[in-house]
């Protein structure tokens, strides 16, 4: 009972400090963004679809905020971000040839859909009405079907199952398969296949006070969850850290591989020891996509700028960040990295994912509406 009494007592002494904290916090916050506005002009806007130099981009497309290669390699599937509370997000189609766009599933289209089976996904989840992607993953299931996992923000946050296939008349259609629910306060950020299952970054909660405070102190506040049917969704013990973004798995060696964004490291966690066993430097970690050019190496996006920057390019999601960035090859099999494209971000800034077809990159972006094309190389001579 006095232990009980001595607690509520040091609550109410250090409630008045913990108010103020919190108010320093926020005006600082307030200052370091208005201080990024100054620093960190936004170049050209977003809907300047002119060449800069051997860079162009394709306009029209709604933050690309990740990549797919199509498994013919026509196209690429994009992932048209919609934001973590927003909804008007869409999974589109890119042409390589005629570089055009179309939409193959969107909020529309879920409506439309509302009798399609649960076949792959969590026993009772039910199609969202609203869609809002963020990170995807295109890969075999263990029959051989192709599927796209989907995290979706819109109404709650879920992973979202599609069977890619080819239609009638050869072009590449969706269907949704399923859907898996994320715990409450959960914010995701990528997924990636492992099998008939997956696992989930989570990057943050949903508090923005919590986000931004354990973001400016260093203090964890990810985990990476794991999905099976069997056992349903759980968090990987002892694999926290601060801002998990994209990750990748490697099936056959049994290891993931994560973005942890708020540590500037690249984590490897072996799936049979079950622990960490490399930690590689890179800043800002965002997306990696597997390279389809050079098995075994993955394209890992990361942004060269602070978290300031960045929040101020959320706020701003319809014009360009000019956050600079670059695009990166990471060998999995001896952790050796290399620079293949660097980007100061005036003309097209705040990259998080890319493909790399022959000797060109496709580079989307969490903000903007467009997509950039360059070639492998670009910004890197002077490194």
């Amino acid at each position: 009972m006095i232990n009980l009494e001595r607690k509520k007592a040091m609550q109410i002494f250090f409630r008045p400090a913990i108010c103020i904290c919190r108010l320093l916090i926020s005006i600082c916050a307030i200052l370091l963004l208005g201080a990024c506005a100054q620093d960190n002009k936004l170049g050209h806007a977003a809907d300047d679809c002119e060449s800069f130099g051997e860079l162009r981009v394709v306009c029209g497309v709604q933050a690309p905020e990740d990549l797919a290669l199509l498994p013919d390699a026509s196209g690429l599937l994009l992932s048209e971000y919609g934001g973590m509370q927003g909804s008007g997000g869409r999974i589109s189609l890119f042409d390589i040839d005629s570089e055009s766009v179309h939409v193959l599933y969107d909020a529309d289209s879920a409506n439309d859909l509302k009798l399609a089976q649960n076949a792959w996904g969590e026993l009772g989840c039910e199609q969202a009405g609203e869609f809002s992607p963020h990170g995807f993953d295109l890969a075999r299931r263990p029959g051989g079907r192709w599927q796209l996992l989907v995290v979706n923000h819109a109404e709650r946050e879920s992973i979202e199952f599609f069977e890619l296939y080819p239609g009638a008349a050869g072009d590449w259609q969706l269907a949704w398969r399923g859907c898996v629910l994320a715990p409450g306060n959960v914010a995701l950020n990528d997924v990636a296949a492992t099998g008939s299952g997956f696992v989930v970054s989570q990057m943050s909660s949903k508090s923005r006070f919590k986000t931004l405070w354990s973001f400016m102190l260093g203090r964890d506040n990810s985990k990476l969850w794991r999905w099976t049917l069997e056992r349903g969704l759980d968090a990987i013990d002892g694999l926290d850290g601060v801002g998990f973004n994209g990750v990748a798995s490697d099936n056959a060696g049994k290891r993931f591989f994560i973005n942890a964004w708020g540590e500037g490291k690249l984590l490897v966690y072996d799936r049979i020891s079950k622990k960490l066993t490399h930690e590689v430097a890179l800043p800002h970690g965002d997306n990696s996509t597997w390279d389809a050019a050079s098995p075994g190496k993955l394209l890992v996006a990361s942004q060269r700028g602070s978290l300031f920057s960045m929040a101020r390019c959320v706020s701003k999601h319809n014009t360009n960040c000019a956050t600079p960035f670059d695009i990166t090859e990471f060998d999995t099999r001896d952790m050796q990295h290399k620079i293949l494209f660097r980007s100061d971000g005036q003309y097209f800034g705040g990259g998080t994912t890319a493909v790399r077809v022959k000797d060109t990159l496709y580079i989307g972006s969490f903000t903007g509406q467009r997509l950039l094309i360059a070639p492998v190389g670009y910004g890197t001579q002077s490194l």
